[in-house]
């Protein structure tokens, strides 16, 4: 990595970014501009599923595959709060305490972690977390530091984040034909396979093929990610009729 390059480079050069080679590039780049060890940057769009798609892109070690596994954590807290979160073990006397950002003291740990969250309009929702090992006694300045270009980058990263997942749910794939537009429509409220069959006058067997169908088509591992990529490609709504055939 170039290590000349400038935080305002990174940041245009972001922007620019459409894929996920480039991302984690300049993710890299940043963390190692404000001297973090480990990023986590994620990335979701909301639908009416209980599972909505969504895109990680951490740093490749042991600590940030930690990270992962507590990233439903890390989104939940970033859902509720607009200021960054700041974790770790702070001094109870610290300035940190009595800012505008959510503190989390955590007196045994042994690195500061800092979350932005980034929220946008429609149902969409990003943040990026950072953090790195640390001493109790630098804690303050290394947060104060790194508060104001983590937010920028937060916005700019989460942005190209989004904007890549949005392009992967559009990209059309093979077409689905009615049937399985149907099936998945009636799976989307969470209805067996079973009952599928008795609405539309099919075997068990035949709804499961419809569905498997669909979502080889759609690349999803499951039923739930095939019929929220059909919702977004609008092959999919509340308006989609059913019909024997």
């Amino acid at each position: 990595m170039n290590n000349a390059i400038s935080f305002d480079d990174i940041l245009k050069e972001m922007q620019r970014s459409d894929n996920k080679e480039q991302i984690e590039y300049y993710c890299r780049a940043f963390c190692q501009q404000v001297d973090f060890k480990h990023y986590l940057l994620f990335g979701s769009i909301f639908t009416s599923l209980l599972s909505p798609p969504g895109y990680a892109i951490g740093s490749p070690d042991k600590t940030i595959k930690d990270k992962k596994q507590q990233l439903e954590t890390i989104a939940l807290a970033c859902m509720h709060s607009f200021t960054p979160i700041i974790t770790g073990n702070i001094d109870k006397h610290s300035i940190l305490n009595n800012s505008l950002f959510k503190t989390c003291l955590v007196p045994s740990a042994k690195q500061i972690s800092i979350s932005f969250p980034v929220h946008f309009p429609v149902g969409k929702l990003a943040f990026l977390h950072i953090s790195t090992p640390i001493k109790k006694q630098d804690v303050e300045a290394k947060v104060l530091s790194s508060l104001a270009s983590g937010n920028l980058f937060a916005k700019t990263a989460s942005t190209s984040l989004l904007h890549l997942l949005e392009c992967e749910l559009e990209t059309k794939p093979p077409y689905l034909s009615p049937r399985e537009k149907e099936c998945l429509l009636l799976a989307s409220d969470g209805t067996a396979p079973q009952q599928i069959a008795d609405q539309i006058g099919l075997s068990p067997h035949t709804v499961t093929f419809h569905l498997k169908k669909a979502r080889e088509k759609l690349k999803s591992k499951n039923i739930q990610g095939a019929i929220s990529k059909a919702m977004l490609r609008g092959d999919i709504s509340a308006q989609t009729g059913s019909g024997k055939g």
